[in-house]
């Protein structure tokens, strides 16, 4: 991705219109090494979440820049 930074946010993660649960984000987070918290407070790029090659990592990077892309406009 080029320029700037997209930051997940809570209600980026999830599986078309259905939120991950907190159990499943959680058990991500161990398995990936992201910060359960950081995550939580939208602190961690859409970037470093698909860098993760995890499908939960990749399609809520996704979502995130979709949700980017539409706040722009």
């Amino acid at each position: 991705m080029s320029g700037p930074d997209v930051f997940v946010l809570p209600g980026d993660i999830r599986h078309g219109e259905h939120l991950h649960c907190a159990d499943g984000v959680r058990r991500f987070c161990l398995r990936t090494g992201i910060d359960f918290a950081a995550l939580m407070a939208g602190r961690v790029t859409a970037d470093e979440l698909e860098a993760t090659g995890q499908h939960m990592g990749i399609e809520t990077a996704k979502n995130a820049r979709e949700r980017a892309r539409h706040e722009e406009n």
